[in-house]
């Protein structure tokens, strides 16, 4: 029973995580139905708008052991200064951000039409406004999260889908029936784009002071104290900044794999990108399983409980092998049927046939980076492992620039680096866990020889 509640839990945080990216491919869809111009210049505006939402939105992802361990502490002054000051850091880093975009020149100046350019540019300026509202949501439900309102999040996330894609959904009909007087533009689209979000931000705010009372959080409060709200600055910076930068570095790092790609040909970059969609959608509930494992890793630890710390460590572990287990196989069996939904071009689906063991290889790999990252995040380590993680997958690229020219052995290459840093990530994690056990049991012992 409880390892079903698990699984629920899961697929709930899985929900929280793919929701935004579920609503784009959706809106996507639409707009192509719709316009060929205006889904051009919302899809560059919004692809680079992507990246800014990364350095917002996973702050978050490396402070939220600390969420989930303060408030099994019952230490609530803490978890909310640490709460504030996380809050404080996105809304400020968000606001320089959506600044920048204003002020520095149209990074779309060296596409072939002006028009084109011109266009996404002003719907980029009206996403701006979105930086700030999407890092506070952000903020907001990982924090719910971690004390145990995983559901609530989820019913905040599908709600989210549907309230984005409705109000495109109006925006681009209103038009069609004559019931508003204006022109469909990708600036229009941007605009309920922003809306949608200030809807999320006001529920997701309702949502997050219902639950603090429910919670009877009593000193659930801004702390005055100069000192812990420091204390609290510079944990945010020690673990949210590493995953920060780390997600750049990986996004980047996955940008020179996919260039590679293209310089081998369409055909190639084409089949490249099909698999990490593919895989992408399968690995959405081992995710939602592994961020499940980091808030209970850090809630245990809260606890000081070295028993449940073991037990944790151990039910999701065999959890997660089930999964990758089932999925796997549905991977490797349906993959050459369900890749042939992501394009009808010959050439690419003989290209993908040839990949189809190699991109279980692949697979394989990402599940594995997955579980041992979000482990550690659950002890609170984030600096060295975003620097193995980057370093070996950094040499990996290396030696497909200067020894290989053809995707298979990149794929092959970038598997054994990924799981060459998963290696040491886990032997780190082992060891961390082992000094924790220690810590535990000792503080354990000690407080029974107080009674």
């Amino acid at each position: 029973m409880r390892d079903k509640s698990a699984f629920v839990q899961s697929l709930q945080i899985a929900i929280n995580r793919s929701a935004t990216q579920i609503a784009s491919i959706i809106i996507t869809a639409m707009l192509g139905l719709e316009s060929t111009e205006i889904l051009a210049e919302f899809s560059i505006s919004l692809s680079f708008a992507a990246i800014l939402f990364v350095l917002v939105t996973t702050i978050q992802m490396g402070i939220q052991a600390e969420f989930g361990r303060r408030f099994a502490q019952k230490n609530f002054t803490s978890l909310a200064s640490i709460f504030s000051s996380v809050t404080i850091v996105v809304f400020m880093l968000s606001c320089i951000l959506a600044g920048a975009i204003w002020l520095l020149p149209n990074p779309f100046s060296n596409t072939a039409s002006y028009e084109l350019a011109e266009n996404a540019y002003s719907a980029l300026k009206i996403l701006a406004f979105s930086l700030p509202l999407v890092g506070l949501l952000t903020t907001i439900t990982f924090f719910l999260e971690s004390i145990e309102k995983i559901k609530e999040v989820a019913r905040l996330r599908i709600a989210q889908i549907f309230i984005q894609i409705g109000l495109i959904f109006i925006v681009i009909v209103g038009k069609n029936l004559g019931f508003v007087n204006y022109e469909l533009t990708s600036k229009n689209i941007a605009l309920a784009y922003v809306f949608s979000d200030v809807v999320m931000l006001l529920t997701g705010a309702y949502l997050l002071l219902i639950n603090i009372k429910k919670e009877k959080l009593q000193c659930f409060v801004i702390d005055k104290r100069i000192l812990i709200a420091l204390n609290s600055l510079l944990d945010v910076i020690k673990l949210g900044f590493p995953v920060m930068f780390g997600m750049i570095g990986q996004r980047f790092i996955f940008y020179l794999y996919l260039n590679f790609a293209a310089k081998l040909g369409a055909v190639q970059a084409s089949a490249f990108a099909i698999i990490n969609s593919y895989i992408f959608f399968c690995q959405i509930p081992l995710l939602g399983l592994a961020h499940l494992m980091t808030i209970k890793i850090s809630q245990a630890r809260g606890e000081k409980n070295s028993s449940k710390l073991s037990d944790i460590s151990f039910k999701y572990s065999k959890l997660y092998f089930i999964e990758i287990i089932i999925i796997g196989s549905l991977f490797f069996v349906l993959q050459p049927y369900l890749l042939q939904t992501f394009t009808k071009d010959e050439q690419v689906l003989q290209s993908l046939s040839a990949l189809q063991w190699i991109a279980c290889l692949y697979f394989l790999m990402n599940v594995a980076l997955t579980y041992s990252m979000s482990a550690l995040r659950g002890y609170s380590d984030t600096l060295i492992p975003q620097i193995i993680l980057i370093s070996l997958l950094s040499l990996g690229i290396s030696v497909c620039y200067f020894l290989f020219s053809d995707l298979w052995n990149m794929l092959m290459v970038f598997s054994l680096s990924g799981f060459a840093a998963a290696y040491f990530l886990l032997a780190r994690m082992f060891k961390i866990k082992r000094a924790d056990f220690i810590c535990s049991e000792t503080t354990e012992s000690n407080s029974s020889k107080v009674f």
